[in-house]
């Protein structure tokens, strides 16, 4: 009996959070979303350009 009591109470939770219309929540995750999609995007940038920053840095340290 208790652990049916728990499984209905963890439903309810669940349901609960799934169809809470939070606006604050949404932007949230929103924001989440961008600072992701950012960070691939920086990601991406570094791994094509640091092989030719790397040669840049060198070249010129060589030139010293």
């Amino acid at each position: 009996m208790r652990i049916a009591g728990l499984a209905r109470r963890l439903r309810l939770a669940l349901f609960h959070w799934l169809a809470d219309d939070d606006p604050e929540g949404q932007g949230l995750v929103e924001y989440a979303l961008i600072l992701v999609l950012v960070v691939l995007v920086a990601f991406v940038v570094v791994a094509f350009l640091g092989p030719w920053v790397g040669n840049v840095f060198s070249n010129v340290m060589n030139n010293i």
